[in-house]
């Protein structure tokens, strides 16, 4: 009798994973900007300056939302973002640069905030935002990953390549000019 309750339960879950396969943590989350490619290029970008709740943001404990406030706005980084939408449709658009095929690309924005740097990769790779750690909802999704840009300062930078490269997604942060050209002029 356990044996065909439990044999039951099994074939009901087949039927409906798909919908039980992904959850939410009900946690507010960014919720980024998604074009479907062959090949999709993450990108985090800090496109405001707030103020807000950096606690933990993945359900581990109970924490209140603190709502944002917003200091400034910053143009210059959203021209970063604007360049590379603009070079992805240049190049989906000649059909010397890749035959066949085309690039796609996942936004986000983490506001020079280290959780939300964390917050955003792990919704890169899962799929989901609200990020599930370690799960990957859409697999469509996920498996097309194949690079990440981003990181404006050296801390959020170091967030993102901690979960980046546990899933071996090479990352390209805009910090590495900056904080060299920063050096230079320490050292004259």
């Amino acid at each position: 009798m356990k044996l065909l309750i439990a044999f039951s339960l099994l074939i009901v879950l087949i039927i409906f994973q798909e919908q039980i396969s992904c959850f939410s943590l009900n946690i507010p989350a960014s919720p980024g900007y998604y074009q479907d490619g062959d090949f999709v290029i993450g990108g985090l970008f800090s496109l405001r300056v707030t103020a807000g709740d950096t606690r933990s943001r993945f359900g581990f404990t109970d924490t209140i939302h603190i709502p944002e406030y917003v200091y400034g706005d910053l143009t210059k980084h959203y021209q970063h973002m604007l360049a590379m939408v603009f070079a992805i449709e240049k190049i989906n658009k000649d059909p010397n640069i890749l035959f066949n095929m085309t690039l796609g690309f996942s936004l986000f924005n983490v506001d020079f905030i280290e959780m939300k740097a964390v917050e955003s990769s792990v919704s890169l790779l899962s799929g989901e935002s609200p990020p599930i750690p370690n799960y990957s909802c859409r697999p469509e999704k996920t498996d097309k990953l194949v690079a990440v840009i981003g990181g404006i300062s050296t801390g959020i930078s170091t967030q993102i390549s901690q979960i980046l490269s546990l899933y071996n997604v090479p990352q390209k942060d805009e910090s590495f000019g900056m904080e060299s050209d920063r050096l230079a002029n320490a050292l004259v």
